[in-house]
């Protein structure tokens, strides 16, 4: 993981401000998992940095990531300091109120206002997740700051070219992959911002419409006994393959979402009333599940024989250090490397298949579209009416007659 250790030049105890800091910092890194060696590693990097700060005249306060880079290529220029050793000392120097948080571009006056004030009605009144509210004000925060380049900053000045202008740029930067995303958030900050500024202009029917075309596509599903295939394939007598056997279930068996699977913690699992507890990613409301004895077992058997011994309280813990929480990305490896093994290597959508597959065999097996919808907790109908398609014998009985005979 770390490259070559530097030359052991600073044995010895840390004394002065730093004393705090580095030895937060290494307590930090023995928390998460990391051996002994690699901790030994990252002080000696670390350690001249006080006398380094020292002779620019530097402040501790005032370190940053272009300080930090400057040091690394300064003290440590023949061995490339790794920047992943950068990267974690200073999100732990700032969690732990050694050093400021990082300076954010910011829109000055009345639309900084406006922007905590979109952000607060998203979250609270909404009841939008964290990341979306995150993604649709960067959004907002990008459209105000580039009205405001042009002299534009109060929104009764803003006008509909000015909406084309902004998405045309924004689209030619970031690609037409987000457009569906950006107008999405565009158009739900201008009606805020209609409604809080008492706006007579509908600038959000400026924003240029993206087709989608809903239903459009079957959902991703595995064939018959697709999941038991990628089950069985789950090597259960390694560390790992308990972990993913158990993952997988999650999804195939209740299925959770792969950031529900992230976000489940030790405390969400009920063993004496057989529950488990499980917080929607979109809604942000809990919803408590059965635990079945299947998933119980598969749980249990890697609680107590596979996960590794940490500080963390969510259930799928990294193996390697740090020892943290997994995240999506993870969860898609994770159950794309299970589908490759089962021989399924045209699917692309992760443990979301798998939550698809659930869908598909509840309704051959006669479930109505309310009870899939209530299992996979859709708060709208419709999102559960795709499911509809994929029951081809029943879609055969109500189809109507091609005009002028079979074909």
């Amino acid at each position: 993981m770390d490259s070559e250790l530097p030359p052991d030049r600073f044995r010895g105890p840390f004394v002065g401000p730093r004393a705090t800091l580095l030895e937060d910092y290494l307590a930090e890194l023995a928390a998460l998992g990391y051996a002994a060696s690699t901790i030994e590693c990252h002080r000696r990097w670390l350690a001249p940095l006080e006398a380094w700060l020292a002779q620019r005249g530097d402040a501790w306060s005032e370190l940053d990531e272009r300080r930090l880079a400057e040091f690394a290529q300064e003290q440590w220029p023949g061995l490339g300091m790794p920047p992943s050793i950068l990267a974690r000392f200073l999100t732990v120097a700032r969690a732990r109120g050694h050093l400021r948080a990082p300076a954010v571009p910011a829109v000055r006056g009345s639309c900084a206002t406006l922007l905590v004030a979109f952000g607060r009605c998203l979250l609270q009144e909404r009841g939008y997740a964290a990341s979306t509210v995150q993604a649709y004000q960067r959004v907002a925060h990008a459209f105000v700051t580039a009205l405001a380049c042009r002299g534009n900053r109060r929104p009764q000045r803003w006008r509909p070219r000015h909406v084309l202008a902004f998405v045309h740029r924004y689209l030619r930067v970031h690609g037409r992959a987000n457009a569906h995303a950006l107008t999405t958030a565009l158009r739900c900050f201008l009606r805020f911002v209609q409604a809080h500024e008492g706006l007579r202009r509908d600038l959000a029917a400026a924003v240029p419409r993206v087709p989608v075309w809903s239903l459009a596509r079957l959902p991703a599903t595995l064939p018959a006994d697709g999941i038991a295939t990628v089950l069985a394939h789950c090597d259960r007598t390694t560390a790992l393959g308990q972990r993913d056997y158990a993952l997988l279930l999650l999804a195939a068996r209740l299925g959770l979402r792969s950031s529900e699977i992230c976000r489940l913690r030790l405390d969400d699992i009920d063993w004496v009333e057989g529950a488990l507890s499980v917080r929607a990613s979109k809604s942000g409301q809990a919803a408590i599940l059965p635990l079945s004895a299947e998933v119980g077992r598969a749980l249990a058997e890697y609680l107590q024989r596979a996960r590794p011994p940490c500080q963390c309280r969510e259930v799928f813990v990294r193996w390697r250090a740090p020892r943290v929480g997994l995240h999506r990305q993870a969860i898609y490896a994770r159950t794309q490397a299970a589908f490759v093994r089962a021989g399924f290597t045209g699917v692309r959508q992760g443990a979301h298949t798998l939550r698809h597959t659930l869908a598909s065999d509840l309704l051959r097996q006669g479930a109505t579209l309310d009870e899939i919808a209530e299992i996979l907790r859709h708060r709208d109908p419709s999102t559960t009416a795709i499911y509809a398609k994929v029951d081809a014998t029943a879609l055969r009985a109500v189809a109507l007659p091609w005009p002028g005979g079979a074909r």
